[in-house]
């Protein structure tokens, strides 16, 4: 697996499984559980494969992103971390369905 969305996963209870990902080079993170604390992240650190990750917009809050950033660049591993827009809508999603009068 090189590539993981994890996209609106709110009932996510913990991240402990991408330890077993030791291919995956690119992390998309959007909207997960606010329970899993910036702690639960440090796991990623030990994937030496990824070469991605996008938390921009892990949730509302900007405390997590923060505190995953700043753990990223302490380790340094900032390289890692991007900062483009991902947006990433199903065909089907309402947001797309437009309305006719």
């Amino acid at each position: 697996m090189d590539e993981l969305h994890l996209i609106g996963m709110k009932s996510l209870d913990g991240i402990a499984y991408l330890s077993s990902a030791k291919s995956l080079k690119t992390l998309y993170i959007n909207e997960i559980n606010t329970k899993l604390k910036a702690k639960d992240f440090e796991i990623l650190l030990d994937l030496p494969s990824l070469k991605n990750l996008y938390i921009d917009f892990l949730d509302y809050g900007k405390k997590r992103i923060k505190e995953v950033k700043e753990m990223f660049i302490n380790a340094g591993k900032s390289h890692v971390l991007k900062e483009e827009l991902i947006v990433l809508v199903p065909q089907n999603h309402p947001t797309l369905i437009k309305k006719t009068e």
